[in-house]
């Protein structure tokens, strides 16, 4: 598992990073590297309907919502973040 992490932590190559993202690979280090001392996130997989709820509360519609990625949501939610008029 470390071998992992550490191969995963040290991706310098630019190919590879435009490949699988330098974000989706630090997330995945930070979710998988148990001597983590941020705060566990759950990546969510689903918006759920209580997410719905909260993102139209913040004036999304469901169309909006319809095109949005589960973590795309969850970062709203996170930052409060209202739809810009």
């Amino acid at each position: 598992m470390k071998k992992f992490l550490s191969a995963i932590k040290n991706v310098t190559d630019p190919e590879k990073m435009a490949k699988y993202g330098a974000q989706k690979l630090e997330n995945l280090a930070d979710y998988l590297d148990p001597n983590n001392e941020k705060p566990s996130q759950q990546i969510p997989f689903m918006i759920t309907r209580q997410m719905k709820n909260e993102l139209i509360q913040l004036g999304y519609n469901f169309d909006d919502i319809k095109k949005m990625t589960p973590t795309y949501a969850s970062n709203l939610l996170q930052n409060q973040i209202k739809k810009q008029k």
